[in-house]
């Protein structure tokens, strides 16, 4: 089976519960047990978890109240998490919902904790009209094919976009802050 680490969140009425004893309450004691597998197959694959479950591990607790059968209530409603997330979780909570047998339920992320990479990066396309900045890139692509020394194509090409990026970003820097400082005068 593949796994994947990949910051997935999943929620929503599964009709089923997990577990007869903590998420059901009155009525006749009873799930969707297909649907439940293939549920737990799903969170196996993807690495989830039900985050209400992991932090209330022995909590009684219920979405769902049926407007027919009085004293019927279930927990029908999952986030499901990647497990990785699990740390960015902060709050956990449900709340009555207007004109719904289905309770609300929120949750709230910091994600600020969260280390983030440098981005993407797209060339500026107003660049390609200017001179200076296109004799600098031939004469960058020019040195960097003459210095290869029997390097792959493909390496070649890899390290030539990584140079062109650097200089560009470079370039354009310079190019603001000439533009700001002409503005201060």
């Amino acid at each position: 089976m593949q796994h994947f680490t990949c910051n997935n969140i999943m929620c929503g009425d599964f009709n089923f519960v997990f577990d007869l004893n903590l998420d059901t309450i009155g009525g006749q004691q009873r799930t969707n047990f297909r649907a439940r597998s293939d549920c737990l197959r799903l969170m196996a694959t993807y690495n989830l978890v039900d985050i209400w479950r992991e932090r209330h591990p022995m909590t009684k607790s219920f979405t769902w109240s049926s407007n027919i059968l009085l004293g019927l209530h279930c927990r029908l409603d999952f986030f499901l998490i990647s497990h990785h997330l699990s740390h960015v979780v902060n709050n956990l909570s449900q709340s009555l919902a207007i004109q719904s047998d289905h309770s609300m339920i929120f949750i709230s992320c910091e994600m600020s904790s969260e280390k983030r990479g440098p981005g993407y990066w797209k060339l500026n396309n107003s660049l390609l009209n200017d001179s200076n900045y296109i004799n600098l890139i031939t004469k960058l692509i020019v040195e960097t094919s003459e210095n290869q020394n029997g390097e792959e194509p493909s390496s070649l090409w890899e390290f030539l976009k990584f140079k062109i990026r650097k200089v560009s970003i470079n370039y354009s820097k310079c190019k603001a802050r000439e533009r700001r400082s002409e503005k201060m005068l």
